[in-house]
């Protein structure tokens, strides 16, 4: 296993940490799988808007405290015409992949 997959692998887990957080305050119906195949936004998506934004705020704060880094994965999301939402979980990993990366960590 290379380091890059390595390190994606650790975030998946953080994602899936997230996930967990964010199942605790969900209806039994509307939980999340921890699966990179999850669609978690668009018309199939398994969340609101709202559950969204909690998933990735919780993600955050996972990925900044075990990377010693600051990602504004939210305001990232928000403001960026460049950066479409996350499709799925596999899409999120890779995007936080992307940007630990490309601040020279990992």
């Amino acid at each position: 296993m290379t380091a890059t997959n390595a390190m994606r692998d650790k975030i998946l887990q953080h994602v899936y940490s997230a996930i967990d957080e964010l199942n605790q305050q969900l209806p039994a119906g509307e939980r999340v799988a921890k699966s990179e195949a999850t669609v978690l936004t668009g018309s199939d998506g398994a969340l609101e808007s709202l559950a969204f934004l909690n998933l990735i705020v919780a993600t955050e704060d996972r990925v900044n405290a075990a990377y010693d880094t600051t990602i504004n994965l939210a305001s990232l999301l928000m403001e960026s015409d460049d950066t479409p939402p996350p499709g799925n979980v596999g899409e999120l990993v890779d995007l936080i992949a992307a940007r630990l990366s490309g601040a020279g960590r990992g």
